[in-house]
């Protein structure tokens, strides 16, 4: 058994390395900053707006606006984009922070 009243012995990094992104500007402008690790089952899509929570007009803005994007719209209920997003096993977030406002998708690549 370990012995936690002890600290671990420090040691450096044998071969420590980091992926840079591929770098893209769509036909419209837009970057688009790509990871590839291969062939994985999921895949994980980011959107960054800027306006955050030091840019809102309003008090609690941003933060309401990133709830509302994946709480439902005119055409979908809330309940209409949960049942989609659980059918094709993706999950969705979005949250507000000072300066951006972020959603996360994370998919199947065979329902992506």
């Amino acid at each position: 058994m370990v012995d936690r009243s002890k600290c671990p012995e420090l040691r450096s990094f044998d071969d420590l390395r980091f992926d840079y992104p591929e770098y893209i500007t769509l036909p419209n402008g837009i970057k688009l900053y790509v990871l590839n690790y291969g062939d994985q089952e999921v895949n994980r899509l980011e959107l960054i707006f800027k306006g955050g929570s030091l840019e809102e007009d309003k008090p609690l803005q941003s933060m309401v606006l990133a709830l509302m994007l994946v709480h439902g719209s005119e055409e979908y209920s809330s309940e209409d984009v949960s049942e989609l997003l659980d059918y094709n096993g993706s999950h969705m977030t979005a949250c507000s922070q000072e300066h951006f406002t972020q959603v996360v998708l994370n998919s199947l690549n065979q329902n992506f």
